[in-house]
């Protein structure tokens, strides 16, 4: 009885002084999108998205600050802050704050090694996070991980999917979590939002502690539209357009309307966890991501085709498939491919449909195996109707003040292919309608996509 009254109190002892030490993870969270010119304003409320979530999980919230409040000294915090986020305006490798007419560009200089206090950093800021170089110096005191894009980034409902998926993430990490870890959080809140080509991370592996920079590799836009460059600038000269632009067939969109389809037998749903089955019959798998090492593309396209033959197929409409490496580099930027994204799209009469978060079928390889899957395809109504739009010159002429200030970047934007698609809207939406649209894609691979209608961003 004594011993086992003193196994008890052993017990006790260790379980509060495991308590007693678990400490307390902390956060801060901040947006610029008050600026002098009119044009240059944006939509930062993703900042206090990402607060919220964290704030109801549980962390502690040390500051939301917003435009002139987020100073330099609140980047370079007098106390530990686990978890640090800013969004507003960036390009060239570095990000922008203001306060009234004082406007600074902020670079690594700026920073320093953010007092030793910051162990996370997520910049959704454009062109900030592109390579190590940039930033190294901030790894000299405590930080582990910057995460960010090499590319453009739209304002809009993406940008809180992203914000909400990437803080929800972080509550369920451990507070001694490695750069790595964070990273992949980050990689797989913006792989579930269809950022697939822009996201980035510097930070340390968990594995050999080394610090790299993580990636989604771009494709590299080779049309033959392109190779007879015309010039074209909206906005001031803030938007510039590099490829040929002409009319479209008016005559084959039509307007359709579609709704959540049937799903068909998948092995997926029958897992306890890791599965989200949404009303509008999209189905989200994710297993914890792992950017170390991974197959060659060849094995990963047979590991996709394994697993969608017990999840649903690729349905006939379903066509242009790709492979996309992420791929991580060392200091020497000597690139490893570390897992791969495989999609297929659907087209309806020969026309893509597409949207930043619409329908598609989407597997995430990383290591060796599957941990990352993407599901939609609504059913389409037969009642058709055609539909007018109006030629490109003249949606780009109504949309270029919209699109100007919808991009979070102060730089010129150039616009490099134009294509003609129907839009799929938010993957959450049970019952919505294609609109015809013109998706244009941006030095760098940013795409963004209007109405082939009005000219309206459709997000």
């Amino acid at each position: 009885m004594k011993i086992r009254l003193f196994l008890i109190s052993v017990f006790a002892i260790i379980l509060s002084a495991s308590i007693l030490s678990a400490r307390e993870r902390t956060f801060r969270s901040m947006g610029v999108g008050k600026f002098v010119k009119p044009e240059e304003c944006i939509d930062v409320s993703d900042a206090g998205t990402f607060y919220k979530i964290l704030e109801n999980a549980g962390l502690k919230g040390c500051g939301l600050y917003l435009d002139g409040d987020a100073s330099i000294s609140k980047f370079k915090p007098d106390q530990l802050i686990d978890y640090m986020y800013f969004t507003g305006h960036g390009n060239f490798g570095y990000f922008w704050i203001a306060n009234g007419s004082d406007e600074k560009a902020v670079k690594a200089e700026d920073l320093g090694d953010l007092n030793s206090n910051v162990r996370h950093f997520a910049a959704a800021s454009c062109d900030t996070v592109s390579k190590i170089a940039d930033w190294k110096s901030c790894f000299t005191g405590r930080l582990q991980s910057f995460c960010g894009y090499q590319e453009e980034t739209f304002s809009g409902s993406n940008a809180h999917k992203v914000a909400t998926a990437f803080a929800k993430k972080l509550t369920k990490l451990s507070e001694d979590a490695s750069g790595q870890a964070v990273i992949e959080a980050w990689a797989d809140a913006n792989w579930f939002s269809s950022y697939t080509k822009k996201w980035t991370g510097i930070g340390y592996s968990g594995e050999d502690k080394k610090l790299y920079f993580w990636y989604a590799k771009g494709d590299q836009i080779e049309s033959e539209r392109n190779a007879g460059k015309t010039s074209l600038s909206y906005a001031g000269g803030r938007l510039q357009v590099a490829c040929p632009v002409e009319n479209r067939a008016i005559q084959k969109f039509h307007k359709i309307t579609a709704k959540s389809g049937k799903l068909p037998g998948m092995d997926i749903l029958n897992r306890n966890s890791g599965v989200q089955n949404l009303a509008s019959g999209a189905v989200l798998y994710s297993r914890k991501f792992d950017f170390t090492s991974s197959v060659s593309e060849a094995e990963a396209l047979k590991l996709a085709e394994d697993f969608l033959e017990k999840n649903g197929g690729i349905p006939a409409d379903f066509e242009n498939r790709q492979s996309q490496p992420i791929c991580r580099n060392d200091e020497s930027e000597n690139e490893q491919i570390v897992g791969w994204s495989i999609s297929y799209d659907k087209n309806l009469d020969g026309i893509p449909v597409a949207g930043p978060a619409g329908e598609s079928i989407r597997v995430l390889i990383s290591g060796s195996s599957v941990t990352g899957f993407f599901r939609l395809n609504r059913e389409t109504s037969s009642d058709r109707s055609p539909v007018s739009i109006l030629p490109v010159r003249e949606i780009l002429a109504l949309a270029a003040d919209s699109i100007v200030k919808s991009a979070r970047t102060t730089k010129n934007l150039m616009i490099t292919d134009i294509e003609t698609v129907y839009h799929s809207p938010d993957f959450e939406k049970i019952e919505a309608d294609y609109t015809p649209a013109y998706r244009l894609t941006f030095a760098g691979g940013g795409t963004l996509y209007l109405s082939a209608i009005d000219g309206a961003i459709l997000w």
